[in-house]
């Protein structure tokens, strides 16, 4: 009787033994299972964030062919405006102060 009791005994410790091994395995992938979906949410975040990047980057490229545009537009006008004012002092040396209008009254 001594030796089925202990074969009782070590198959109970042997089936909570097992019991807390499944329990263990079962923890352990929904842990996987957390951490999976925790790994995709923060490449799927990582993907949004590029895809911000690349965004910015092209619009900062947009800008910065837009700037350099306007500052060639406006060195243009700079240099009409010089040319206008050598022709304007050349015109007033000319004719002096005076405007052709005004010398012919």
């Amino acid at each position: 009787y001594g030796k089925e009791k202990n074969q009782i005994i070590e198959s109970k410790e042997f089936i909570k033994r097992w019991e807390l091994m499944e329990k263990r395995e079962f923890e352990i992938k929904q842990k996987e299972v957390e951490l999976d979906a925790r790994i995709t949410e923060i490449e799927t975040k990582e993907k949004i964030r590029e895809k911000k990047i690349n965004q910015m980057e092209e619009e900062l490229k947009i800008c910065t062919k837009v700037m350099s545009e306007m500052e060639k537009r406006e060195e243009q006008r700079i240099l009409r405006m010089l040319v206008l004012e050598k022709r304007l002092a050349e015109f007033e040396s000319m004719w002096g102060r005076q405007t052709p209008e005004s010398s012919l009254m």
